[in-house]
């Protein structure tokens, strides 16, 4: 039997590769949950959930809130645990439930793979689709279209159509408040991604199980960042320190996952991930060949942005 109650109690349990973690962080009395490791492993196997995704949750003010927050009630989770709680398992709705996190944590661990999140700015709706395409044939995974651009959520919209079941995974950056970061979503961003920490977008984007980068520049902003429910946070404008910023602020906070922007180049790429950066955007020293529409060079520079970060992980 599990039983959790009191202070900061965790509890751990692996469900089909699956690890779960509760935190109680206030006393709301007993709940027990009946422990049978053969039987509580059905329902996250009928979820379809692959082996390598994490569902955690923090403490909060307690069980009922935690599990709230992840979209599930004490009594479903009950019964994903054990398979034979009061609440009968709904397999059709806790399936479609399950499927949303581990979309989310798929989006952030594709991020990090890549390495690379290509910032567009553009003119017009036109160029930025060009810029898009050559990111992506320089092997680009993760994109961000920029709310700068004339039309964004319409052009978010025509590759979220284009590329659905394709390789790359579409963003939207610039993202001010939880307006625009709500019309993104509805166009078919998959990750948002903002210059400054605004929590109301946070709170939307995690309401909707969606990634959220918002930006910080000191390790004060980054705790504010993490408080908030920030998946990752970017570091914003990476150029006024350097590399160096990275690995001063994962000192103290080592659990906090960093994407430098601005500042980062060919030249110092691989400094930035030695550092500990997760993964980094770039713009303008990517993109620079659409202001003479050489989008080959885009291609090219994407290429080696690649190379370079493959390099400087595997050393």
């Amino acid at each position: 039997m599990v039983t959790l109650a009191g202070s900061l109690l965790p509890t751990f349990g692996t469900f089909a590769g699956l690890t779960t973690v509760i935190l109680s962080k206030h006393r709301i009395g007993p709940l027990t949950v009946p422990w049978t490791s053969s039987r509580s492993s059905k329902p996250f196997m009928k979820a379809g959930l692959p082996a390598t995704s994490a569902l955690i949750m923090e403490d909060i003010s307690g069980v009922k809130n935690v599990v709230s927050a992840t979209g599930f009630t004490t009594e479903l989770l009950a019964s994903c645990i054990s398979g034979e709680s009061g609440t009968p398992w709904n397999q059709n709705k806790g399936q479609e439930r399950m499927r949303i996190m581990a979309k989310k944590e798929e989006i952030i661990s594709r991020i990090k793979a890549g390495g690379l999140v290509a910032v567009i700015r553009a003119e017009s709706t036109e160029q930025a689709f060009k810029i898009t395409e050559a990111c992506i044939a320089g092997g680009v995974a993760a994109i961000e279209i920029t709310f700068t651009v004339p039309g964004a959520a319409d052009l978010i919209k025509e590759l979220a159509a284009k590329y659905k079941k394709g390789p790359m995974i579409i963003g939207a950056g610039t993202v001010l408040d939880p307006e625009s970061a709500r019309a993104a979503i509805l166009a078919g961003a998959e990750y948002i991604v903002s210059p400054s920490l605004n929590v109301e977008t946070v709170r939307l984007c995690n309401r909707y199980r969606v990634p959220c980068t918002p930006g910080a520049m000191t390790a004060k902003e980054v705790v504010e960042c993490l408080e908030a429910g920030a998946d990752i946070v970017k570091i914003f404008p990476g150029e006024l320190f350097g590399p160096a910023i990275i690995k001063a602020i994962r000192g103290p906070l080592p659990q906090a996952d960093l994407m430098p922007t601005g500042g980062v180049s060919l030249e110092n790429v691989s400094e930035w991930i030695k550092a500990g950066a997760v993964a980094v955007g770039v713009g303008g020293s990517l993109t620079a060949g659409a202001k003479t529409g050489d989008y080959e060079s885009i291609t090219r520079t994407a290429r080696e942005f690649m190379e370079k970060i493959k390099a400087a992980r595997a050393q």
